[in-house]
Formats: structure tokens, sequence, C-alpha cells
């Protein structure tokens, strides 16, 4: 007779009920027992001639188990693991892009098929090796010591998605300090024109014409375009700003939270040209 033994934590019990779901469809009987903090799930199929079988069958279950659903489960213990200090919102916001960065071409936005494919290969081979000199394996502890490219490779897809969830927290908070400026400052003008002139930009003021440098700071050394631009604009907090021409995302980005409602882009006209 043929018997293993796949544990997963109580909190994970849902692996379990899966797992046991997708192996009794080749034919095991399976019994499920609770041990302190860990529940396991007993397979067994009589017949010792089928012992290579039965590791085959069990070991392709577990890797679609732990490269499918069970990956959402493991971020998250990886994140909780190695860094706090974040809300659950931003926690779901960390392991979603996570799961992008691991099965999703960023260049294309498609799912990558062949990562994957080699994925699940890898876990494959690695828990045919640990069933071949074992009858008991715990996945968690199985992630964490057997498959140790596996837990990098979500360690790095985790530590790439806090680094974005951090940069985008700064972010927020610089477009909140930045919108504080502009309420309490005077405004100037009714209607600010921006157009985009070479690796400068033009403000015009609601009758076309270019501002006089006295409205203008001057800018200091070492200070990018779009770092002037945004100087401007929160030093004159315009009532109205339209943006003409072609922008780079993120100066866009910047001026549109910044002043909100308060800025359109123009459709097309002369100063777009």
């Amino acid at each position: 007779m043929v018997t293993l033994a796949i544990g997963t934590s109580l909190a994970n019990r849902s692996a379990t009920e899966q797992l046991a779901e997708y192996l009794k469809t080749g034919g095991l009987e399976i019994e499920t027992a609770n041990l302190g903090q860990w529940v396991f799930l007993g397979c067994k199929l009589k017949g010792t001639e089928k012992a290579n079988l039965v590791h085959a069958f069990v070991a392709d279950a577990v890797a679609d188990l732990l490269v499918g659903s069970q990956q959402r489960q493991l971020l998250g213990r990886i994140l909780r693991h190695n860094y706090k200090g974040f809300t659950a919102e931003e926690q779901e916001e960390i392991v979603n892009r996570s799961l992008q960065i691991l099965n999703f071409d960023l260049q294309t936005g498609e799912e990558d098929e062949i990562r994957k494919r080699q994925r699940k290969n890898l876990v494959y081979a690695r828990l045919l090796e640990c069933l071949a000199g074992r009858s008991q394996i715990v996945l968690e502890g199985f992630v964490r010591f057997r498959l140790k490219e596996y837990y990098r490779e979500l360690k790095l897809a985790v530590d790439l998605a806090v680094e974005e969830q951090l940069a985008e927290r700064e972010y927020r908070d610089f477009i909140s300090l930045l919108r504080s400026f502009v309420e309490i400052q005077p405004s100037s003008f009714e209607l600010l024109h921006v157009v985009p002139k070479g690796d400068a930009y033009l403000l015009l003021d609601e009758n076309g014409q270019e501002l006089s440098e006295e409205f203008l700071e001057e800018p200091l050394g070492g200070m990018e375009p779009e770092d002037v631009l945004l100087s401007n604009l929160i030093t004159l907090a315009p009532e109205k700003v339209i943006l003409h021409g072609s922008f780079g995302r993120e100066i866009s980005r910047t001026i549109k939270q910044v002043f909100s409602e308060q800025v359109a882009t123009c459709p097309g006209c002369e100063l777009c040209r």
C-alpha cells in the first residue's frame, strides 16, 4: 500500500480541501487529520507496484496548487514575514502586483505561459525528489527549504512590489503637500495655457500671451524643465490649466493630480502644433 501525508497550516485549510478533491479523481483514498497547528492529508492507494505513479500524480497535483491558487497565500505570507506597517488594503495591492510581476509579461501585459510552465516543472521535479525519500511533507516547509529557487522568485516579486508601493506612497504624500500649497496660494491667473517647446514649457495667459519673467521663478541650477514648470504653476495657482501638445506621462499625471478638476487637455488647436 502506498501512503503519503501532505500537511499545511490550519489557517490554510483551503489548500488541503482543493488538493483532496483533485486527488480523489485519481482513485486515492483521502483522510484528513489535525496535528497541532497543522492539518494533514493522508493519501492511500493499495498496490506498492504503483508507487511511482502515485508519486507522479501527487507531485503534479501539488505543483499545480503551489504555482496556481496557492501563490497568493505564499506571497502574502512572505510579505507579512518580511515587511510591517502596511494596511490591509496596501497588502492586497502588493500581493496583486506581485502576482502580475510573476505571471505576466510586463511589456505586453499578457500571461507569460512559458515562465509559468517552467515554474511548475521545477516544483514538480523537486516534489518527486522529496516524495522518493519520504512519505510526509509540509507545504510551507517544502517551499521554504526545498524550493529555494521558487521561494527566491516569490520573494523577489514581493520586494519589487513593495518598492513600487513605497514609491507610490511617497508620491501620494508629495501630491498632498503640493495640493496644500496650491490651496493657500492666492491665484494670479484665471487661466494658463501650458505648451511644450523643445526641452522647456511655455506658460501663456488667457489671451495667448507668454508670461513675462516677472511672473516666473528663476530656476535653480540643475532643475529639470518639469520641476520648473510645476514650481511655477504652484506659485501662480491658476484657476484653470489647459495642457497643449504632447506631455510626458509623469509630469502630466502630477499636474492632473495636483490641480485635479482645474486641468483640461486640449483636443487640438494651433498651440498644440
